[in-house]
């Protein structure tokens, strides 16, 4: 009985140090399970120590530019339609930014040699 309640603690025990940060890598599956939505618009709003990244779709008006109806949307604006929202620990912001700091800098790279972009 006794040698089973070691088992059980031992069981509850994490091989992890308590308080300390491990770095270990991250590989990303092959193909993901998730939708792929477009999107055209990205609003950012900061939550206590939450980041919210809000992606929408902008339809253009279907009918031809009139001078009334461009009064009207400069003061009305066009609605924009919520695809996705992604909520992030506030701690990873910076970690946003230089993903999208390398993938701008990927990009300009091949801009510059004329290839595409992959």
């Amino acid at each position: 009985m006794a040698e089973r309640r070691r088992t059980r603690q031992q069981a509850h025990q994490t091989p992890w140090p308590v308080g300390q940060i491990v770095a270990v890598p991250l590989h990303w599956q092959s193909e993901p399970q998730v939708p792929v939505l477009f999107a055209n618009q990205v609003a950012l709003q900061v939550l206590e120590d939450q980041l919210v990244i809000m992606f929408g779709i902008v339809k253009q008006p279907l009918q031809p530019p009139t001078e009334e109806l461009t009064a009207r949307l400069k003061i009305e604006g066009l609605p924009v339609v919520p695809v996705a929202q992604v909520v992030m620990g506030r701690h990873k912001v910076k970690d946003l930014i230089e993903a999208f700091t390398d993938l701008e800098r990927q990009l300009n790279a091949q801009n510059q040699e004329g290839g595409q972009p992959r």
